[in-house]
This record gives C-alpha cells, sequence and structure tokens, in this order.
C-alpha cells in the first residue's frame, strides 16, 4: 500500500490548489512512479524505485481521498486500473454551489474553497507562503454571482473520455455534505463511455456503508461489503476470475435498512411523471396531481423568512397555510411508490419587490391528512433566479414579471410506503444551505403553470391517482 499526500499537504512541496490540474497531476505522478515513469527520491535526495510492484494501481478513499481517484482516472494514466471513491465529489462548483447559487456543504454555512485551501495547508503555509494562491482562490470562486467559470471548470471531473479503470462507486443516499449529484453526474458520464462499474448506495450521510455491510445476491450467496470491494480489487488488480462482473451493477439499502441489489441505476424501469401544482386558494396549501390544473389562475404569495425560520418549521405542517413557504401534496398512496433518479421543479414565478431572491424546493415524504408523524425531507434543490438560462450566465430578473424556473433536486432513491402522501415545500432562503439575506423578499407563483417532475419506477400507472 502507498500514502500519497496531496500537493501542499503533510510533507509534500508546494501549496494546494484544491482540485485543479496542479493536484491531479501531483497525483497522477505517484502512479507514474509505480510504473517506473517518474523518478523519486527519499528523504536524503537518494533516488528511490518501485521494483516490488506490478505497476497495477487500485486507489480508494473517503471524501477527499475518494475524489482524488476521481480526478487522477480522468486523465487515462496508464497502470491505474481501478478505482473505488467513497463519499467523492466529481465537480467542486457542485459542492459549493447550485445553480447558479452559493450553497453550503454538509450545512456549514460560509464555507468555501478557499476555506478548503487554507484547512488543508495548515495555519503556517495558509498564512505564509500559500497566502497568494489562497487570495487567488478567494477572488476567483465568485461567490457574488455563483456562475459556473473557467476557475470551476478546471476543477470539474464530469468527462470520461479518457477513463480508462473501472469505477466502483459508493455513496450515502442521505449525504449532505458531499452530495447526491456527486455520484449521479460521475455515474452517468461513466455510463456514456461504457466505463465497467459497480455502484453501492447506502442510507448513511457522509462516508461508507461499513465493512459488515451486507447483501444477498439472486443466487443466494451473501457478501459484505468488505468482501466485495475485496473481491472488486481482486478481479481487476490480480485477475481473479470471481465473477463480480456477472453479478447485479447496483446494490442500494432500503429505508428498512435492508440491501437489495439491481440492474442499475437509475432503475431501468423509472419514467419521468409529471405532477402539476393545483391550487384553488390563494393562501390554502394546494395538491399534485397528473390531472390538468383548474382552469382558474389563481396565484400564491410568501415572504422570505429563512434567515430566522428553519426548515423544518417551514416543511411542517403542511396542511395549514403559512406566510412563509408553499406547500403541495398528493392524495394518499394506494401503494408503495418508488423514485429513482433526479427529481425535477418547474416553477412559474415572479419577485416582487427585489432584484434577486434564492429558490428553494424540498421534496417530502408526508402521513396521511391529519397524521401527527414527523415528515421526512426525502431531497432538496435550489437555485438562483438570475442563472434561469445557465449556471454559467447571471441575467437580471424584473420585478414583479413571472418567469419560467427549471431546477433539479439532488438524485434520491426512495420508497413512498403506501398510506402517505408525496409533497413538495416552495421557499425561499434555506438556513441550512443558502445565503442568508435579510428578510422581508416578496414571491408570487403560479400554482397551475407550474408542475414536479418525478423519476417513478413503473411511470405514471405506479403512482395510482
Amino acid at each position: 500500500m502507498v500514502l500519497g499526500q496531496s500537493i501542499g499537504t503533510g510533507d509534500s512541496d508546494g501549496c494546494p490548489t484544491s482540485g485543479d490540474q496542479a493536484e491531479t497531476l501531483g497525483t497522477k505522478a505517484v502512479i507514474d512512479w509505480l510504473n517506473g515513469r517518474a523518478k523519486g527520491y527519499d528523504a536524503n535526495g537518494a533516488p528511490v524505485t518501485a521494483g516490488w510492484t506490478t505497476g497495477a494501481v487500485g486507489m480508494t478513499g473517503v471524501s477527499y481521498n475518494g475524489t482524488l481517484p476521481n480526478q487522477v482516472a480522468t486523465t487515462g494514466v496508464e497502470g491505474l486500473k481501478t478505482i473505488v471513491p467513497v463519499s467523492a465529489i466529481s465537480s467542486w462548483y457542485d459542492y459549493y454551489r447550485a445553480n447558479g447559487l452559493v450553497v453550503a456543504p454538509g450545512t456549514f454555512q460560509g464555507e468555501d474553497l478557499d476555506i478548503l485551501a487554507q484547512y488543508t495547508a495548515g495555519q503556517a503555509r495558509a498564512e505564509g507562503p500559500c497566502a497568494d494562491e489562497i487570495a487567488e482562490i478567494t477572488e476567483k470562486q465568485d461567490r457574488a454571482t455563483g456562475d459556473y467559470s473557467t476557475f470551476w471548470r478546471d476543477r470539474d471531473y464530469l468527462d470520461a473520455r479518457n477513463v480508462r479503470a473501472s469505477v466502483f462507486v459508493v455513496h450515502g443516499l442521505n449525504d449532505w455534505n458531499v452530495k447526491t449529484e456527486h455520484f449521479a453526474g460521475w455515474w452517468d458520464e461513466l455510463a456514456k463511455r461504457d466505463v465497467p462499474r459497480k455502484i453501492w448506495l447506502h442510507q448513511g450521510g457522509h462516508g461508507g456503508p461499513g465493512s459488515s455491510a451486507s447483501v444477498t445476491l439472486p443466487d443466494g450467496r451473501t457478501w459484505t461489503y468488505k468482501q466485495t470491494e475485496n473481491r472488486w480489487f481482486d478481479f481487476w488488480l490480480w485477475n481473479v476470475r470471481n465473477g463480480i462482473m456477472d453479478e447485479p451493477t447496483a446494490v442500494i439499502q432500503r429505508e428498512d435498512r435492508a440491501y437489495t441489489t439491481y440492474a442499475n441505476w437509475p432503475d431501468p424501469g423509472a419514467r419521468d411523471v409529471e405532477l402539476n401544482l393545483a391550487a384553488t386558494d390563494a393562501t390554502a396549501p394546494g395538491t399534485l396531481t397528473t390531472g390538468k390544473p383548474p382552469k382558474a389562475k389563481v396565484e400564491q404569495s410568501f415572504v422570505d423568512e429563512g434567515r430566522t425560520i428553519h426548515p423544518d418549521t417551514l416543511v411542517a405542517n403542511p396542511d395549514t397555510a403559512s406566510a412563509n413557504r408553499l406547500a403541495y401534496r398528493s392524495p394518499t398512496l394506494a401503494r408503495d411508490v418508488r423514485v429513482s433518479g433526479r427529481p425535477e421543479m418547474r416553477l412559474r414565478m415572479a419577485i416582487e419587490n427585489k432584484p434577486d431572491a434564492n429558490l428553494t424546493a424540498y421534496l417530502v415524504d408526508y402521513g396521511p391528512t391529519g397524521s401527527t408523524a414527523a415528515p421526512t425531507v426525502v431531497t432538496r434543490g435550489w437555485m438562483d433566479p438570475q442563472n434561469r438560462k445557465s449556471a454559467a450566465r447571471t441575467e437580471p430578473v424584473k420585478q414583479g414579471k413571472l418567469y419560467d424556473y427549471r431546477w433539479t433536486m439532488e438524485p434520491k432513491d426512495y420508497i413512498f410506503p403506501a398510506g402517505h402522501r408525496i409533497g413538495v415545500v416552495v421557499f425561499s432562503s434555506d438556513q441550512e444551505y443558502t445565503l442568508l439575506p435579510l428578510g422581508g423578499t416578496e414571491l408570487r407563483v403560479a400554482p397551475n403553470d407550474s408542475e414536479l417532475r418525478l423519476p417513478i419506477v413503473g411511470g405514471r400507472g405506479a403512482l395510482g391517482f
């Protein structure tokens, strides 16, 4: 085993630049050294070679240490046979931004790429020889507009055209630090290039599923996660014919904590279903329906007070009107309904009294009408209205004008139980994730011209309403 220290960290020279090509090529150099293509030296300056290795390299790690394998795999470096990224980042823009909006990773409000560089460098480097590099990151990360730029493109690994290594993706479905778009976007790109791959999704947050987590395959054999990882490395590094590539591609931990195998992710049977937002009253909570919305053009309004009101409060009591959010609920489900993929919000909305606002939508699992059970937030999504056409371009909005906004929520695989209701809650500032302007921004929504799209396994017929 080789432990490599990234540029500007530990005993490595230089300054951390948080995910750009310098960091990528620094990691690549380790693999080149293991394959005899790069020179290495010990602490005394004497040449060191890796004559003890076959040159077949596998990489794994969690979080940032799982991101480095993603980075170097995109170079197509010879000798890198496989990677196992766990809770890994695939785009630093998606870590610190969402559709043009500055967002916090894992509720760590105020953190950004420069803070990460300071942390990884350590105080002595950050305040000394690396101060200029970190100041440049602070300037170019652009917390003012949140726009995607060349700076972020240099830290984007969502291009698998050069990937030669197989990839075993591992991620938590409830990871709100490295959000689920990171595994989903990477997985999509790997699929486009037909990269050999496997995915293991668990119900935990940031980190792995635990070594003892186990799944029973269709043929009756049971493997723990650690055994699966070992078998993966055995196959790709040592050519052990253990049949792992003949097993189901996806392993997913369900809500009851049992692991199930699937042919792929998202589920091949998932189909986008349009749920129309409908309202017949300017203040009462609305509904989600697959039928046509009411002909009456009812509009609804709310006021942003997310700086002082926690999302838990905004999500609660879906059958009661609120001045600070809008809620829409489906009928009670007659059967289980599984979502697999990216929910998408399409909202016709106006900002009445400010030049900009935050936009937030939560997909929520509610109990039946009158239930006192706590709601479950299934997934979330955010957008800057000024980036309605592109994450790379800010365009001012006219106060009081209705625009059509469209954004995806974080990808998810979730089963809404029979007897529950599907809900979507729309509000402005999210106290846990978005920037928090002073309250008072007024927003107006045309629900009958808006919709929620859900990737439902079995399509419209599986909804039962």
